[in-house]
């Protein structure tokens, strides 16, 4: 069934105001599914596709794709955190306005604990946005950071986020000189996970590791 049919079936509109622009004004729940494909307006007027998985506890993921990446390659993620009742936000874009956005949407439907995963330019979107970006009241409400194959950013420099980076030993975009670098000159807490091969940002979500990265990813987020 295509999913203008599956649109038929249930539509949901939230309506509201948030500091970037309009929030999401419509969701379309796709029958048989467990997520809502909701659009989220930004304040220029435009509208950013993304994916949410709702759960049961006050803490939320949010990915933010890579260059090669959709927010299609999160959803098996997404499903995996939905069984232990944790929620997931899967933006499409990958600019900090789309980030920002996410969050003030996020804080509406009153989460209180945000993590961030992000892959390749949308590791670096994460990093750049938390520390030059962020109101004070923004910030207190993530609590975790995701970094895969990360390619660009800057190192944060905060006590108050736990920092995973996850990577291949010969990334083929983002040299593994350059993202020990970016860990060697980031705050405690944080943890390093390395793999054999050359996989890039969500290129791991597609090899053998596909699992353990998974696994790894939600035991950090537990």
């Amino acid at each position: 069934m295509d999913k203008l049919k599956l649109c038929l079936i249930g539509l949901i509109c939230l309506i509201g105001t948030i500091g970037y622009g309009e929030t999401v004004f419509c969701s379309a729940k796709t029958f048989g599914a467990d997520d809502d494909v909701i659009k989220i307006k930004l304040k220029d007027g435009t509208e950013v596709s993304a994916a949410f998985f709702d759960g049961a506890e006050k803490q939320v993921v949010v990915s933010v794709p890579g260059g090669l990446a959709g927010k299609e390659k999160y959803y098996f993620l997404a499903k995996r955190l939905q069984k232990i009742n944790v929620a997931s936000l899967l933006l499409d874009g990958r600019s900090e306005n789309d980030l920002l956005s996410a969050i003030d949407f996020l804080k509406q439907k009153n989460f209180e604990k945000i993590v961030l995963v992000g892959g390749s330019i949308g590791a670096g979107t994460i990093l750049t946005t938390i520390k030059y970006t962020l109101t004070e009241t923004q910030k207190a409400l993530i609590e975790k950071i995701i970094l895969i194959g990360p390619y660009s950013g800057s190192a944060l420099q905060t006590n108050k986020i736990k920092k995973l980076f996850i990577a291949a030993k010969s990334d083929s975009v983002s040299p593994l000189s350059g993202i020990r670098e970016l860990y060697e000159d980031t705050s405690e807490p944080k943890i390093l996970k390395l793999y054999e091969g050359p996989w890039h940002a969500e290129q791991l979500f597609e090899s053998k590791y596909r699992d353990d990265v998974a696994r790894t990813i939600i035991d950090f987020i537990q």
